[in-house]
């Protein structure tokens, strides 16, 4: 085994735990109380979805990689239409912040 598929099997598996430390720590910046109403959390919200569809999108990629015959019936285009929905929630993020920044 050489270095390329060795970084292809494991890359996976670490953005699932990447994936689960980022959710844990957006749960708690959620959970902090605001004392400033001039906290703008909307953006948060959008990332932390955004992040949501990454998780499934690293599970249905890792049980495909660990497991072949278990979701032999999803596309391999649904890939694509899982980062093409992240960005374009990531660029409405960067609109909306740069909306809020201009007020």
């Amino acid at each position: 085994m050489n270095v390329g598929e060795a970084i292809t099997l494991t890359a996976p598996l670490y953005n699932l735990a990447f994936i689960l430390i980022a959710l844990f720590l957006f749960a708690k910046l959620f959970k902090t109380p605001i004392h400033d109403r001039r906290v703008y959390q909307k953006p948060w919200k959008l990332i932390f979805f955004a992040m949501i569809l990454f998780f499934i999108e690293e599970t249905i990629i890792t049980i495909r990689m660990l497991f072949p015959a278990t979701i032999d019936y999803l596309p391999l285009s649904l890939d694509g239409f899982f980062e093409l929905v992240m960005l374009m929630v990531i660029l409405y993020t960067i609109l909306l912040q740069y909306e809020h920044n201009k007020k």
